[in-house]
């Protein structure tokens, strides 16, 4: 029961923070500090996909985690 209380809660969170920068224009340290994890970003390997560099970019916000 706390496990969901606790999950209904970070939900909450996140649902606020992100009203909070849905009107955003320019994307700055501060804002992106307050939506993504500390440390939470992850760059996989590049690859060569016909000719294009690619590579997996995965990004794990406060109170919800990876989205993807």
């Amino acid at each position: 029961m706390d496990k969901n209380q606790t999950a209904q809660n970070d939900v909450q969170e996140w649902t606020s923070l992100v009203r909070q920068c849905s009107r955003i224009e320019t994307l700055d340290r501060e804002t992106l500090l307050r939506l993504i994890d500390n440390d939470k970003i992850e760059s996989g390997e590049q690859h060569i996909v016909e000719g294009v560099k690619e590579r997996e970019i995965r990004i794990h916000y406060k109170f919800v985690g990876y989205i993807g």
